[in-house]
């Protein structure tokens, strides 16, 4: 680990895989609390549902805000928010207020704060690169804005590509 570059890139999988894994065991944990409440298959595959209908929702959000806003500041802040919401779970559980509604909402929250979270914990590794002559254009803010410009470029090019290939099928010209 000699240089700041693989230092970070070594502390940022660590946490990402810490986090991932913290995530992910709350998803687990409010699938089990559903199961112990309810024991319908039904009510757990609407847990399921309710905790990744925020990734459709919430994603294209999530990566406007990161690339918007200091993503080291997200990831901490919604690190705290995970272990709040976690607690905030343990503590009804404990005290017997849990019901399968409130784990709807729990199973909706994480879900959508994870959706906000993980685009700016993946962007976090341009933020990471500093060696300007090994990776020139993530040293400059111009090449970036021209890189951006070019990825929405590509995307409606993509899109009216399949809106035009679309409109000829229907008409029966394929191409």
């Amino acid at each position: 680990m000699d240089s700041p570059v693989k230092r970070n890139v070594f502390h940022y999988f660590i946490s990402d895989i810490s986090v991932f894994v913290s995530v992910y065991l709350n998803f687990l944990t409010m699938v089990w609390l559903t199961y112990e409440l309810t024991g319908s298959s039904a009510d757990l595959g609407l847990v399921g549902f309710v905790q990744n209908v925020p990734f459709f929702l919430f994603s294209v959000l999530g990566g406007v805000v990161a690339d918007n806003y200091n993503r080291r500041k997200i990831v901490v802040r919604f690190n705290i928010v995970f272990v709040i919401l976690a607690f905030v779970v343990a503590l009804t559980a404990f005290l017997k207020f849990l019901t399968f509604p409130l784990i709807l909402v729990f199973s909706f929250l994480l879900g959508a704060f994870y959706s906000i979270y993980y685009p700016s914990m993946i962007a976090m590794v341009q933020d990471m690169v500093t060696d300007n002559d090994e990776f020139p254009h993530y040293g400059s803010r111009r090449l970036k804005c021209k890189d951006r410009a070019a990825s929405r470029l590509i995307l409606f090019q993509l899109f009216d590509i399949r809106i035009y290939s679309n409109r000829n099928i229907r008409h029966g010209i394929y191409l």
